[in-house]
């Protein structure tokens, strides 16, 4: 365990910013993290699977793309979000509301070990014995923003603890993004108040990475503007996963643009967007000049 008080060289500048930063942190892991281009991913607890989904493949993109997923490691939403990124081998970060010998909720103790086995970081600004306690939740949100370049709600809740987030996001001024939901579902409903409130809604994975050009080793978009190949292209394949094989499956008929596709799979665009975004990064796919997807050739 690493203990960082704010007057070390090492205390995120991030957290400097904030009003009430923590003057302790307690960290278990990669502290360089601390310092890397982060993005939060939060939701509700008792999320969709819809809105799990989404927090899984968006954190998936996000991560390969280069930003470190933050979250909480609540059930829900923010265990999504963790095991997105270490899907695609690439780091997380937890913020706990309680010391790291009460892990909350225990159901996620695999998940705490995880994080640490793949180079990842747990911190709290909790001493290790400190038992969980409700009022920790809200003040632990203000460090999930404040780690972060920007925060992103996919399910929440009025007035919930990711709302809360949220309002941490904007009183320090970090890039608020918020992902549609069904307004009929109480959980659709703080999403919804948030794009009203001036959220930036997406759609996918794309509509984040566009506001972080320069810090995403591996944006998709800057490729597309640069009209230049990866430095290190993923080398192509042959075996599809399963995940992919129904819209790998139509592109080997034709080429389609997403919301053709989309409107074949009789889903919205919303819910196949980053899954195209993966498969064009991992090589499977790609965009011709009229805005089709297609196999990439070779895979």
């Amino acid at each position: 365990m690493k203990i960082i008080q704010w007057e070390d060289t090492c205390y995120p500048e991030s957290l400097k910013e904030i009003e009430s930063p923590p003057s302790t942190l307690y960290c278990l892991g990669n502290t360089k993290l601390l310092n890397s281009p982060n993005l939060a991913i939060v939701g509700s607890r008792k999320a969709s699977e819809y809105g799990k989904r989404q927090a899984y493949q968006f954190a998936q993109v996000l991560a390969k793309s280069g930003m470190t997923i933050v979250s909480g490691m609540a059930l829900g939403i923010d265990t999504q979000a963790h095991l997105g990124a270490l899907k695609v081998k690439q780091k997380t970060i937890a913020v706990l509301g309680s010391g790291f010998h009460h892990i909350y909720p225990p159901e996620n103790e695999t998940l705490f070990c995880e994080i640490l086995e793949k180079d990842g970081l747990i911190l709290s600004e909790y001493e290790p014995n400190q038992m969980v306690k409700s009022s920790h939740f809200p003040a632990r949100n203000r460090i999930i923003s404040g780690l972060s370049k920007g925060v992103l709600v996919v399910e929440a809740a009025y007035r919930s603890g990711s709302s809360i987030t949220a309002q941490y996001a904007k009183q320090q001024k970090r890039k608020l993004y918020a992902i549609p939901s069904n307004i009929g579902n109480k959980n659709g409903v703080g999403t919804a108040r948030l794009i009203r409130q001036g959220a930036k809604i997406v759609i996918s994975p794309q509509d984040i990475l566009e506001d972080f050009d320069d810090l995403c080793k591996n944006n998709p978009i800057k490729w597309s503007r640069e009209k230049k190949e990866p430095i290190n292209p993923i080398p192509r394949k042959r075996n599809v996963p399963e995940a992919y094989q129904t819209i790998y499956q139509l592109l080997e008929k034709e080429n389609n643009t997403l919301d053709g596709l989309a409107m074949r799979l009789e889903l919205s665009v919303s819910e196949i967007s980053a899954t195209l975004i993966l498969m064009e990064i991992e090589g499977y796919i790609q965009k011709n000049r009229q805005g089709e997807y297609q196999i990439q050739d070779g895979s």
